[in-house]
């Protein structure tokens, strides 16, 4: 099953990602039948990643693939 942050949202249960049983912060989407989870990357000090944040508007993003496990927060 595909989650992303929009369809966990309307459905009111908040969710974390697990992937190879290490939870995933800042998650913004998980598909468990092809065991992939993009997730925003911790911005960094370099002088690309300050250029794609406050030129481009855009965040870094990393993909990581295993055993994907997705659970809601109580």
């Amino acid at each position: 099953m595909i989650y992303t942050v929009r369809n966990t949202c309307e459905a009111g249960r908040p969710v974390r990602a697990f992937v190879n049983g290490r939870e995933v912060p800042h998650a913004f989407y998980a598909d468990t039948s092809r065991g992939i989870v993009r997730a925003y990357r911790k911005v960094g000090a370099t002088q690309r990643e300050r250029y794609l944040i406050a030129v481009k508007h855009e965040l870094p993003v990393i993909t990581l693939s295993g055993k994907v496990r997705v659970e809601a927060i109580h």
